[in-house]
């Protein structure tokens, strides 16, 4: 080892990707994935958690998480495909923040589109704002439910691409965006708010 310890592992690369791209190198997509994104991905996790050490840990999960689907990319500069790495990026990000911080994924909503509340004089006056109505809304959904629609409404995934990230069956995604849709237009429209897709 180099001075006595490994902390030159530690420098830009997790040690994960340190092994895969020095000693076993053999998926050429992975290697331009890693080219690629890995300043981009390191930006997008960095901005959420503002910590070195996290940021790590999350782009060494993010590309486990690549390298387990790498069979599903076909162009590694695609625009898809560089969606599809912020994403994975982004959420494993926002998770890590929520379990540090014991922040809720709704708490770290900003906006939703496509909701109005239906006003009435009592209403105007009320301090609460669409993005609190939403945000309790969201709070009692089950969190199977929360996390596809996390994803389908705020980083527009579609339920493949949902599906990937979930590691789940795409059907059952379908099937937890309907609920989950379902569940949030009725906690919306009992807080006199109207949610349209």
């Amino acid at each position: 080892m180099r001075g006595g310890n490994a902390n030159w592992l530690l420098g830009t690369e997790p040690l994960l990707l340190y092994i895969r791209r020095f000693y076993m190198a053999s998926d050429d997509k992975f290697n331009q994935i890693y080219e690629l994104y890995y300043k981009l991905m390191y930006k997008v996790s960095y901005s959420i958690l503002q910590n070195f050490e996290d940021t790590e840990d999350v782009l060494q999960e993010a590309f486990i998480r690549i390298d387990k689907n790498i069979s599903k990319v076909s162009d590694p500069s695609s625009p898809k495909t560089k969606n599809f790495v912020v994403i994975i990026t982004k959420r494993l990000a926002l998770n890590m923040l929520r379990k540090k911080k014991g922040i809720q994924v709704e708490e770290l909503l900003a906006t939703l589109e496509d909701v109005r509340i239906e006003a009435s004089p009592e209403r105007a006056n009320e301090t609460k704002t669409v993005q609190e109505l939403v945000k309790m809304a969201i709070r009692d959904l089950p969190e199977r439910y929360r996390d596809c629609l996390f994803l389908a409404l705020i980083d527009e995934c579609t339920p493949k691409e949902i599906a990937d990230i979930l590691e789940m069956k795409e059907q059952s995604i379908y099937k937890r965006l309907k609920r989950g849709k379902k569940m949030l237009q009725d906690r919306l429209a009992d807080m006199g708010v109207t949610y349209e897709d």
